[in-house]
């Protein structure tokens, strides 16, 4: 997005000024991703070209543009999301953390349909 300014004085020439405008940008991560329940995790999150970012989710209100916060995950999987605004439109992201007992493992499930009809299940590493 472009914004385009005129200035005229009197009996002088026309001038013009542009400037560009982008659009907000954001991206937000979570260190470690799956923790035992009650355990800190570290959100860190990063915007360019935004003017103002809430928060959303398992946390709520005003965040700086760019920063880090600890947060306790409580059992289960917890949404974290952001949304930061700009002059030329909004970036949002999220992060999930999940909690349990013990660090819950993370799978994939991919189903072959063979003239079997297995299907397997795998741990992600």
């Amino acid at each position: 997005m472009f914004t385009l300014r005129c200035w005229i004085l009197a009996g002088m020439a026309l001038s013009f000024g542009v400037t560009a405008v982008h659009a907000a940008t954001l991206s937000i991560s979570a260190n470690p991703a799956s923790v035992t329940s009650g355990a800190a995790s570290i959100l860190t999150w990063s915007s360019t070209n935004a003017t103002s970012c809430a928060a959303s989710g398992a946390w709520s209100g005003p965040k700086s543009k760019s920063g880090s916060q600890s947060v306790i995950v409580p059992n289960g999987l917890s949404a974290y999301a952001l949304s930061c605004s700009g002059t030329a439109g909004s970036a949002s992201n999220s992060v999930v953390i999940g909690a349990g007992a013990t660090p819950p493992a993370l799978y994939a499930l991919n189903v072959a349909l063979s003239g079997s009809g297995t299907v397997t299940l795998r741990k992600i590493p």
